[in-house]
């Protein structure tokens, strides 16, 4: 029993996180910080690792490292905007300015080919 209370509360937290990436990367989207394209894999974890491993599997270790960067910007980005909102913390206003900084590079035209 114990051990299904841990899967579901496992699974609630999953649930709970895409909501806080779905709902603030929306919103960095209508910004114009982050791509569509990569708002949508951002809300799923499987996009994200098919992407990445693909990646990996073609010996692009550049593209590998740089989505592996992108996408870790934008979730931190999403979980500090979530803790400054709901907790009500505003130390991370320079944190999500320096986020939003780093997405824009890494989505610069030069550094992607497809999005």
């Amino acid at each position: 029993m114990g051990a299904l209370l841990v899967f579901a509360l496992g699974l609630w937290g999953l649930y709970r996180e895409r909501l806080w990436i779905t709902w603030y990367l929306g919103k960095e989207v209508e910004r114009g910080t982050l791509p569509p394209a990569v708002y949508q894999e951002c809300r799923s974890a499987w996009r994200r690792g098919f992407r990445r491993w693909g990646a990996l599997l073609r010996g692009d270790w550049q593209e590998w490292k740089r989505l592996g960067d992108l996408y870790g910007a934008a979730i931190e980005l999403a979980f500090r905007q979530h803790q400054r909102l709901a907790l009500g913390e505003q130390r991370w206003e320079k944190e999500i300015a320096r986020l939003r900084e780093r997405i824009r590079a890494l989505t610069a035209p030069s550094r992607i080919g497809d999005p």
